[in-house]
């Protein structure tokens, strides 16, 4: 049944503006009369109402259409932008999807435009903060970026880590092993048992854990070894004492949040096996240093497999990390531009030292964070 066309303009006429809202521009000057191989989907979007999400997009556009290059759901906007193969493929994607009603969208009426440009959300930092990057001009700035330590403090990320022996073996371990199941993910604990909700762990004196394995010596020991050697000074512990592995399902991730200050020492380690995926990292103390402090920034780090990541300092203390619950990725490719990764099976492996004895029940013990990101730590520091 043919939508009525007073609805569809009212539609229209609401997204038109909020876009010329967001963009500061005359839709005229968005859009493009003639066809192009970049669309914008003027109202899917993160912020959009009718509950669209990026993977049903992403995986809609894929299914259907042949020569869509990427996807990109803009983070905090209320469109979504395609870049086809050529003019004709995204010519075919306007058909079929303009001002109609679908199904794999909730039933949302779709408002479809040729852009005159390559979709651009990003624009070149200054050059005085000392690294090569990219922000989004949205509010929530989002910034890939091959050196996670050149802008968040106290941030590592060490490729190639263990080997695939290495890997291998730790996963023939695992899977010899019972598992708890937390949503989308498995997981075991070993040494103290990490308690979701609280980000602190379990009374040791009522909850028993598993030992820690005896593989994980000669690994925390090389990555000792190795970080101390180029980073002195760096507050790395050498007798960690609490490990959680997990396994995820493609679509699994794990929310926003900080491990809890007081209860862990001053850094925290992540080893990510079999799929790469992009963890997110977000400036939660207001504390954190970072260039413009009328943004929220939000930096994206391709955790690669067999990497290490280290979160000492800022990146440990003020800001969050999370995984967003997807089947996909938006990445760099060898040409400059961007791709589609679909995630599989990720497994990963935190360690933590857990400050134990009575500083793990009584919040007004000292904390290794110092109260320098008061405002996300446990510890009463105005009363310490």
């Amino acid at each position: 049944m043919p939508l009525d066309a007073f609805y569809v303009n009212k539609k229209r006429t609401r997204a038109y503006n909020t876009l010329s809202e967001t963009f500061g521009q005359p839709v005229k000057e968005i859009f493009s009369e003639e066809p192009t191989r970049h669309l914008i989907l003027v109202n899917v979007g993160a912020t959009g109402h009718g509950g669209v999400n990026e993977d049903a997009l992403r995986e809609l556009l894929l299914r259907r259409f042949q020569g869509v290059v990427t996807v990109n759901m803009a983070f905090g906007r209320p469109y979504s932008t395609v870049t086809c193969e050529s003019a004709e493929a995204a010519s075919a994607i306007k058909s079929s999807l303009n001002e109609k009603p679908n199904e794999e969208l909730n039933k949302k009426v779709v408002l479809v435009e040729f852009l005159r440009t390559r979709p651009s959300i990003l624009r070149s930092l200054p050059s005085d903060y000392g690294f090569s990057t990219s922000r989004s001009v949205s509010p929530i700035h989002e910034i890939l970026l091959p050196s996670p330590a050149q802008i968040i403090p106290g941030l590592i990320l060490v490729e190639e880590f263990i080997t695939e022996p290495e890997e291998a073996a730790i996963i023939e371990f695992a899977k010899a092993r019972p598992w708890d199941q937390i949503r989308k993910r498995q997981v075991q604990h070993y040494g103290h048992i990490f308690e979701y909700g609280t980000n602190k762990f379990k009374d040791p004196v009522v909850h028993n854990a598993a030992p820690m394995p005896s593989w994980t010596i000669p690994i925390l020991e090389r990555l000792y070894d190795r970080l101390h050697k180029d980073i002195p000074g760096l507050p790395l512990p050498s007798d960690w004492d609490q490990l959680t592995i997990q396994s995820y399902k493609p679509n699994g991730g794990i929310p926003p949040h900080i491990d809890t200050h007081s209860v862990f020492d001053g850094a925290i380690l992540s080893i990510s096996l079999l799929s790469p995926v992009l963890m997110e990292f977000k400036p939660v103390s207001k504390f954190c240093e970072w260039p413009d402090t009328n943004a929220k920034a939000l930096v994206t780090i391709d955790l690669t497999p067999r990497s290490c990541l280290v979160m000492t300092g800022a990146s440990r203390y003020g800001w969050s990390h999370t995984i967003r619950e997807r089947t996909t990725d938006i990445v760099s490719d060898a040409e400059g531009g961007t791709t589609i990764r679909r995630r599989t099976e990720r497994w990963s492996l935190t360690f933590r030292r857990c400050r134990t004895g009575s500083s793990w029940i009584n919040v007004n013990s000292p904390c290794k964070c110092m109260g320098r990101w008061p405002d996300t730590c446990d510890v009463p520091w105005g009363n310490s």
